[in-house]
């Protein structure tokens, strides 16, 4: 089974910091399922401050597959990390990888040492960019998404591994694809190479 983990992991790298922060941890206000008050087609009426997730023009995720994209030459990724502490943390709905900023007393969480991104072998030459949002309320916009285009493997071991560390299936843990409102998507693609030839 594929799936885009190379992509997930720059992409929660690059959100940036003050996004990061809004995040809800706590998601018992909210849940995934559509047919529920609390899913994702209501989060917007659950709180105020959460309104952009009903109005906000740049939502994510969408749907890169079946998007128009611009055709760029935005230039090789440049990651611009050092090793650090971090952590492995189980938040229910998903797990992240966290920079030891603080002190983190959980018991879902453990100390994984020093983590070294430049470590992560990816394509930095091809890549997707757009604004969006994140992915849960408060659904805050203006947040800049790179997402790599080469899909990492993972055996089904792993992945129901992953499932049951978060309680949960793939299929109840993520907000529905957003429309992309006329926004632009561009793709990095190196100068000796064009998918549109």
């Amino acid at each position: 089974m594929k799936i885009f983990i190379c992509s997930l992991f720059i992409a929660l790298l690059l959100l940036s910091s003050p996004a990061k922060s809004q995040e809800v941890e706590d998601e018992h206000e909210f849940n995934y399922d559509e047919k529920s008050d609390r899913g994702p087609s209501h989060w917007g009426d659950i709180k105020p401050e959460w309104s952009l997730c009903k109005n906000g023009r740049m939502q994510s995720p969408i749907d890169l597959d079946n998007e128009k994209v611009v055709e760029n030459l935005l230039g090789p990724l440049i990651l611009n990390y050092n090793p650090s502490n971090a952590t492995l943390k189980n938040r229910g709905h998903d797990i992240s990888l966290e920079e030891d900023l603080k002190a983190i007393s959980n018991s879902t969480s453990i100390s994984v040492g020093v983590i070294d991104p430049r470590e992560v072998n990816i394509n930095k030459n091809m890549y997707y960019r757009f604004m969006g949002s994140l992915t849960t309320p408060p659904c805050s916009e203006n947040v800049t998404w790179t997402i790599v285009k080469q899909i990492g493997s993972v055996t089904r071991d792993q992945i129901n591994l992953l499932r049951d560390a978060v309680h949960d299936d793939s299929n109840g843990n993520a907000r529905p694809i957003q429309p992309t409102n006329n926004r632009t998507v561009q793709l990095n693609i190196p100068k000796y190479i064009s998918i549109f030839n």
